[in-house]
């Protein structure tokens, strides 16, 4: 099995003083959107889980429909919070041997694979840019290795 954790994709510039938790997709982000859901049709995703933020929601809107599974918010997620309760939500569902999305950003993501290198989890590749893609492979309920595949 696999857990996929997606970098949110494109969605222009922060507004300076605005709630950044409501901007969208922009054309771009949209478009790479569709790719992902396209990159990970085969993947027999499971459960979809996001962060509250609307590019992030956005940008597994697709892959959700495809796999005709609900997209599930989680705070853990959510920019700024760290890697920590990220690594919790790809521990337990490896340990549920669930394939699963996660949607993030670029500080939780890095943060997650940082924790992950602590642990010794071998991983390939480096990166996060926007719209891309890190597959995490379990084995026997735990995260075995990771390998970074770019923007679809």
């Amino acid at each position: 099995m696999s857990i996929f954790l997606i970098r949110h994709a494109s969605a222009g510039r922060r507004t300076v003083g605005g709630n950044d938790i409501e901007r969208p997709l922009d054309a771009r982000g949209l478009d790479q959107a569709v790719r992902i859901a396209d990159a990970l049709d085969s993947a027999n995703i499971d459960v979809v889980l996001t962060s509250p933020a609307v590019r992030c929601r956005q940008t597994v809107e697709p892959l959700a429909k495809i796999h005709g599974v609900e997209i599930e918010l989680s705070d853990e997620l959510w920019e700024g919070q760290g890697g920590r309760g990220a690594l919790a939500i790809a521990q337990r569902l490896a340990a549920a041997d669930t394939c699963a999305a996660l949607c993030s950003h670029g500080d939780v993501i890095p943060r997650l694979l940082d924790l992950l290198v602590a642990m010794e989890v071998p991983l390939l590749g480096s990166g996060c840019a926007k719209g891309s893609i890190w597959a995490l492979d379990t084995d026997q309920g735990t995260i075995a290795s990771g390998r970074y595949q770019p923007q679809p």
